[in-house]
């Protein structure tokens, strides 16, 4: 069924929106966005993070109540496929969103040829493919994708942006992310509607891998379709692209290309981006070291006598440890004498209890029970 998860509106729904700047930023009332909390790289705060933007992560992953309750529907769902609707651009994108650099397998590769494939033919090729961290402009940490990827395991996690009007004034929310034409409405809803039609029609044939299909292979149809310009793109990527086409085509040796597939995938390259500097954490107190000992010829007996020394100021030194740790010992013992001494005294009670009850039971008359009439 259609689950529907409202934001406050603090705005409470008027049309003035210039009067309040936070209108186009998705933070909660908490200053919180539900797309920064989740726990794939969550709490993880980019190098240009500002409190007073949407970035803000929430005080713990799954801290705020929009995304506990898509993480609650998710568990119970387990969806194989699920894409994430989103405006404010035109744009297909898949995980991660904390790299630039798109996940390399033979599911990604799939998944971005029928994305291009649904892009040309329904939106006219006005979406940017790839990955999100490469094909909006800036890397995000704690997003929904990335946990849907990694942490539920769904094969087909997307990111679907469906409107953008870049040419709209900065505080006109509506504007930016919703077409205002009644024309246009229609037309953008005619398209998106036809390109999830056709998507889903396109799982049902198996076209994805590991849906409804092997994971590790294109099949006919997806190797058949041309290569795909798109953002976070290697040449490791085109290189398992090339390989799992010709796997599927029949092409070459097919032993030669899986290795040559498993090769370029392993060999991808990765790129992290700098975070703000967590606090250190305590110094550790040093370890004592002991000094080391030079041995001269002919003073053997001397070194002998210091060492004897040494070790009688050591077996003095402790004792008061030696001391402390047997009355420690001495209080535990105590201590567990006690509770096991309070165990027996409530054991004891509660069979006297009982017992007095069923003797007080036994003299009153009975009295029936529903169960008896029944």
């Amino acid at each position: 069924g259609r689950r529907i998860v409202e934001m406050d509106d603090p705005n409470n729904g008027k049309k003035n929106l210039r009067e309040d700047p936070k209108m186009c930023q998705r933070v909660n009332g908490r200053i919180a966005d539900p797309n920064r909390n989740w726990p794939a790289k969550g709490g993880i705060r980019p190098w240009d993070y500002k409190s007073e933007t949407e970035d803000g992560p929430g005080v713990a992953p799954l801290s705020e109540p929009e995304s506990r309750l898509i993480f609650r529907i998710l568990h119970a769902v387990e969806p194989m496929a699920l894409t994430n609707i989103h405006s404010g651009m035109h744009g297909m994108f898949m995980p991660p969103d904390h790299t630039p650099i798109m996940v390399n397998s033979a599911t990604a590769l799939a998944q971005l040829k029928l994305q291009s494939y649904l892009n040309n033919k329904w939106i006219d090729g006005k979406c940017t493919l790839g990955a999100g961290g490469h094909a909006v402009g800036y890397v995000a940490y704690g997003t929904a994708m990335d946990f849907f990827r990694l942490g539920f395991q769904i094969p087909l996690a997307q990111t679907w942006e469906i409107y953008g009007n870049q040419r709209s004034e900065f505080f006109d929310c509506f504007s930016l992310f919703n077409p205002v034409e009644e024309e246009e409405k229609r037309e953008y809803t005619r398209k998106w509607t036809a390109a999830i039609l056709e998507q889903i029609s396109l799982l049902h044939k198996g076209l994805l891998p590991g849906v409804k299909s092997p994971k590790d292979k294109f099949s006919r149809q997806v190797a058949e379709l041309p290569k795909p310009n798109a953002c976070g793109l290697t040449k490791n990527h085109v290189d398992a692209m090339d390989g799992l086409a010709d796997i599927a085509l029949g092409r070459g040796d097919r032993q030669e290309r899986l290795n040559f597939v498993r090769d370029a995938i392993e060999s991808t390259p990765t790129l992290a981006f700098p975070e703000l500097p967590s606090p250190p954490p305590p110094a550790a107190a040093p370890t004592p070291v002991a000094a080391p000992i030079s041995v001269e010829l002919g003073k053997t007996e001397d070194i002998a006598v210091e060492l004897n020394l040494d070790l009688k100021e050591k077996k003095r030194e402790g004792r008061p440890a030696t001391t402390a740790a047997a009355a420690a010992a001495t209080t535990m013992q105590s201590f567990t004498t006690v509770l096991f001494l309070l165990f027996l005294a409530t054991a004891a009670l509660f069979v006297y209890s009982r017992v007095k009850r069923h003797q007080s039971r036994r003299s009153r008359p009975r009295r029936y029970r529903v169960w008896d009439v029944v």
